[in-house]
C-alpha cells in the first residue's frame, strides 16, 4: 500500500521521474493587457519595433558641448564656452554647437547638432552668457545613444517566459498595449486534517495556514490558477471523492497533510482507492520528506506535508521546477547573493536541505545567520528570514566563515541580489 515509505529518492531523481511520467500542456492562448499579463506566461516572442532611444539624448541636466573643447578643464583653469541656446525634452533642437560654444540641455532632450557630450550642471558655472567648464567630459559622456536600450528587432520578451513588471514597461515603451499569454492550468488544492479550521471560523482547532501557502505559491508560478477544494477530515473515502472531483475539474491536484506514517494519514489510502500509481513516495529533503507524486488516470497529484514550511520546501524543490519543466517555461532566476556563514551548518549525508537564513551587512561583509533547519511548522522561519541556502545531498555541511550562495526571498536594507 502507499502508506509505507519506500526508499527516499533524491530531489533530482524526483524531478527526473516526474518529468518522465507526467504530461501537462497549457489549455490555450488569450490576449491580455500589459497589467493583466504580469505574472502570466508569454505565448509569443516580442521584439523592439524601433530603436530606443530613437535618437542620441542627454542623460543629465547640463550643457551640450564638443568633448574636445573640454580637454584640460579644471576648477582652477576652467574652459569658457559661449551659451548659444537651450533644448528641452520633446522639442527639436534649434541651436548648433560649434567650437567654443555650448547649449543648455535637459534630461531626455535630443542632442543638438555638433555636440557629442554633456557636462553636468554641478561641474559648471555660468555668468553673462558664458559657461565655465570645471571638468573634462569624454566623447558621448552623459549621453544615451540611439538604440542603447533596444535596437529595432531586439527581443524584449521571449516565448514561455513569466512576464514581470519590467517586461510590461519595456513593451509599453515600444507601443505594445497587449500581448498573447497562455491560459493558466487549473490546480486543485485539497487540505487534509480533522483538527484544522478555516481562518475566521469560530471555535477551537488549528487554523489552516498550509493551504494558503500552497495557493499563493501556485499563483506565483505564473502557470496555474489555484482552485481551493477546502479542508477534508481524516476520512480516506471522503478524501478520495474530493480528489476524484478535483481531477475531473482541474488539470492537476495538490494535497497537503496526511502524508507520513501516522494512524490518521489518509492520503496514501485515498490514492490507492483511486488506483493511483506512485511515481515516488518520499524525497530525501529537509524539511519536506513526505513530498510525493502519484498519477491517477493521466493526471498528477502532488502530495505535500501538512506543515507550512515543509510544504514550501517541497513546492520549491520539486513542484515548481517540475511544472516549469513540463510546460517549457523559462522562470525568472531568483536574486541571490554570496554571504558568509555566522555559524556552522551541518547537513545529514544523503539529504538536500533548504535552510532559511537572515542575511544582513556585518563588518564590511554580508553575513548569513541560519534559522534552525527543523521547525517545519514555524512560519516565523520564513517571515523572520530573508533568504535560504540549498545544501546539496552530497555536502555534509558548511563551516562558520565559509562563503555560501543565498537565494533572497524578502527585501532587506543594504542587501541587493545579483
Amino acid at each position: 500500500m502507499g502508506r509505507v515509505f519506500g526508499e527516499l529518492v533524491s530531489v533530482w531523481e524526483a524531478r527526473r521521474r516526474a518529468l518522465g511520467s507526467v504530461s501537462l500542456v497549457f489549455p490555450g492562448v488569450e490576449e491580455a493587457g500589459l497589467v493583466d499579463a504580469v505574472g502570466r506566461v508569454s505565448a509569443a516572442t516580442y521584439r523592439a519595433r524601433v530603436d530606443s532611444p530613437p535618437m542620441d539624448r542627454s542623460a543629465v541636466d547640463g550643457y551640450a558641448v564638443r568633448s574636445a573643447d573640454t580637454l584640460g578643464a579644471s576648477s582652477t583653469n576652467p574652459v569658457v564656452l559661449r551659451l548659444v541656446g537651450r533644448v528641452e525634452a520633446g522639442e527639436e533642437p534649434r541651436c548648433v554647437v560649434e567650437p567654443g560654444t555650448c547649449c543648455e540641455i535637459y534630461t531626455g532632450a535630443e542632442m543638438p547638432r555638433g555636440a557629442d557630450a554633456v557636462v553636468m550642471y554641478e561641474d559648471t558655472g555660468r555668468r553673462d552668457g558664458f559657461v565655465e567648464i570645471y571638468r573634462p567630459v569624454p566623447r558621448y559622456g552623459n549621453v544615451s545613444r540611439r538604440g542603447e536600450d533596444y535596437s529595432a528587432g531586439d527581443i524584449i520578451l521571449g516565448e514561455k517566459t513569466v512576464v514581470r513588471p519590467w517586461h510590461a514597461a519595456a513593451l509599453a515603451s515600444q507601443g505594445y498595449a497587449s500581448i498573447r499569454v497562455y491560459r493558466r492550468l487549473m490546480a486543485g488544492v485539497i487540505v487534509t486534517g480533522s483538527e484544522l479550521v478555516e481562518p475566521g471560523e469560530p471555535g477551537g482547532g488549528i487554523y489552516n495556514s498550509t493551504g494558503y501557502m500552497v495557493l499563493g505559491l501556485l499563483r506565483e508560478t505564473g502557470v496555474a490558477e489555484p482552485r481551493y477544494h477546502g479542508i477534508v477530515g481524516d476520512d480516506a473515502e471522503k478524501l478520495a471523492r474530493v480528489i476524484e472531483k478535483s481531477l475531473r475539474e482541474d488539470d492537476f491536484a495538490i494535497t497537503t497533510g496526511g502524508t507520513s506514517l501516522g494512524g490518521r494519514d489518509v492520503v496514501p489510502d485515498a490514492i490507492d482507492m483511486l488506483g493511483g500509481r506512485w511515481v515516488f513516495r518520499g524525497v530525501a529533503l529537509r524539511p519536506g520528506k513526505p513530498t510525493s507524486l502519484a498519477i491517477i488516470g493521466d493526471k498528477p497529484v502532488f502530495i505535500l506535508s501538512g506543515y507550512p514550511v515543509a510544504a514550501w520546501t517541497g513546492f520549491k524543490a520539486v513542484v515548481e521546477p517540475v511544472l516549469h519543466g513540463l510546460l517549457g517555461v523559462e522562470p525568472m532566476p531568483e536574486p541571490s547573493i554570496e554571504a558568509v556563514l555566522t555559524r556552522r551548518l551541518p547537513n545529514p549525508v544523503g539529504y538536500t536541505s533548504y535552510v532559511r537564513v537572515r542575511v544582513e551587512p556585518c563588518g564590511g561583509m554580508i553575513c548569513a545567520t541560519p534559522f534552525s533547519v527543523k521547525g517545519s511548522g514555524l512560519l516565523s522561519s520564513l517571515t523572520s528570514t530573508n533568504g535560504y541556502i540549498v545544501v546539496p545531498e552530497g555536502v555534509e555541511g558548511y563551516e562558520k566563515g565559509e562563503a555560501v550562495r543565498v537565494y533572497l526571498t524578502n527585501p532587506a536594507p543594504g542587501i541587493r541580489g545579483e
